[in-house]
């Protein structure tokens, strides 16, 4: 009776165990990669979504964009001089965001640009 017990413990532990890391993960959705795009509209959709596949989390994509993480190829190529200053401008600021959390990051950046539209 306790071998029987001890098999069925065994075999239940080993099928969650399988199941647990052999499992389709969720797969991201365009919703998602729009999400991240309204963030950082200067990435393309397919560096944002290769991004998307490996964290598995839109906040850790985000965080990766404010913190330049995702490399040279994670940057579309300009379309005028004002689109390559407002993509080399993250880079220069990306001290100013480190250690702060994603909601923090986001409440920055809205000031930055309400002040931005109140200049011009």
């Amino acid at each position: 009776m306790d071998n029987t017990v001890t098999l069925v413990v065994t075999l239940v532990v080993a099928f969650v165990f399988i199941a647990y890391f052999l499992g389709e993960k969720s797969p991201v959705t365009d919703e998602m990669v729009a999400r991240v795009a309204q963030v950082a509209p200067s990435l393309s959709p397919d560096v944002i979504r290769r991004d998307l596949e490996r964290t598995r989390n839109v906040h850790q994509t985000i965080d990766n964009y404010l913190n330049n993480q995702l490399g040279p190829t994670g940057i579309s190529e300009p379309h005028s001089a004002e689109t390559t200053q407002s993509i080399q401008k993250p880079k220069a600021q990306a001290a100013h965001f480190e250690g702060l959390d994603f909601e923090q990051k986001k409440r920055e950046m809205v000031l930055r640009a309400r002040q931005r539209l109140n200049l011009n």
